[in-house]
């Protein structure tokens, strides 16, 4: 390798013979949370059409999910991740729906995409902003 390159070789050794291959996956996984995050860090992002399909196609997890923003807004609890997962599960119990379609539902409506960090966390965040 020529000194002063940077990078890895055809074996995944960086400079001094070290095996850059963790880092470039580190590297990547960063990528991919920030991509994630792009709804909590930005006022615009882009929409997953395929997750909206999935998702949010069933008009009874969209009216669901807005009887969720009612209760989160009604609930006197502070605002927790756990909170927020006991008040989604509570409706998804009292109303015999899988608390997945809400969490997947929820998550897309809220990032725009069917893969991100967890949802609850998500939501705090956001609630954070949002005062």
């Amino acid at each position: 390798m020529e000194e002063g390159r940077r990078g890895a070789d055809s074996a995944g050794r960086g400079l001094a013979g070290q095996d850059s291959r963790p880092a470039q996956a580190t590297r990547q996984r960063l990528e991919g949370l920030c991509r994630s995050l792009s709804s909590v860090l930005s006022d615009t992002f882009e929409v997953d059409p395929a997750a909206v399909a999935k998702f949010l196609s069933d008009y009874g997890v969209r009216e669901l999910l807005v009887e969720l923003g009612r209760r989160y807004a009604a609930d006197t609890e502070p605002f927790s991740e756990a909170e927020a997962e006991k008040v989604l599960r509570d409706l998804a119990a009292e109303r015999n729906v899988k608390a997945g379609a809400l969490i997947n539902g929820a998550r897309v409506a809220l990032t725009g995409q069917a893969v991100a960090p967890s949802l609850f966390a998500v939501m705090v965040a956001l609630a954070k902003i949002a005062r």
